[in-house]
């Protein structure tokens, strides 16, 4: 598919774009800020090959959008590392073959299957993992602040599960179903049967951020 963009309201901008690569995805807990005091933020990045005709288009397409909302709000150009969409040579080397939206909100995005259904937190890492294949809609802004200057930002609105792709990074945690058997019934108490989050269909899954070295 082509990305699209639509206006939404005067100055911001929908885009739809993907398929994608998903990576350091922050979707149903939110990753905490480094500023002391500040509230955290869901988010993600989306990578777009360089090497694939259109992704490579894509990223053209809204870098295009990117400038001349620039010009439109600030009547001139801003350094490259303040704006959203990044080329991965300027970044990690993990990342040289991709351009990377970097997108985030204080709102939890919506989550969806191919039909459209949304996805429930503890499904979510099966889909929702770094390497997943996304389609992704954004909200393109313009900034213009005291504290942190002249920028153009993403919010994360909303992701599609697309279709697997190979994990970027670490290993999807096993199921807890699949390690162990139910072995209650060969024992006549049940105070260590288990509560609430006792049934082992807990997965905790992989959230792609540094702790555990998952995510590029």
């Amino acid at each position: 598919m082509s990305i699209k963009i639509t206006p939404d309201g005067e100055s911001e901008w929908l885009v739809k774009l993907g398929p994608a690569t998903l990576s350091y995805p922050h979707i149903y807990t939110q990753f905490k800020s480094r500023e002391p005091g500040k509230t955290g933020k869901y988010g993600c990045k989306l990578l777009l090959d360089r090497n694939d005709v259109e992704q490579k288009a894509d990223a053209k397409t809204l870098h295009t959008k990117i400038l001349q909302m620039c010009k439109e709000k600030f009547n001139q150009s801003i350094p490259a590392d303040k704006l959203c969409l990044r080329n991965g040579d300027q970044l990690t080397e993990d990342l040289h073959k991709f351009y990377v939206v970097s997108a985030s909100e204080s709102i939890r995005p919506i989550v969806v299957d191919r039909r459209r259904d949304p996805v429930p937190e503890e499904d979510g890492s099966e889909l929702f993992y770094p390497g997943a294949k996304v389609i992704a809609v954004i909200r393109l802004w313009a900034q213009d602040s005291k504290d942190w200057g002249r920028r153009v930002n993403a919010n994360l609105v909303s992701l599609q599960f697309h279709s697997h792709g190979p994990r970027l990074c670490g290993r999807a945690r096993p199921k807890v179903n699949e390690l162990y058997d139910d072995i209650s019934d060969k024992f006549d108490d049940d105070e260590y049967a288990g509560g609430p989050t006792g049934d082992g269909d807990s997965d905790p899954g992989d959230d792609g951020f540094g702790d555990d070295e998952a995510g590029l």
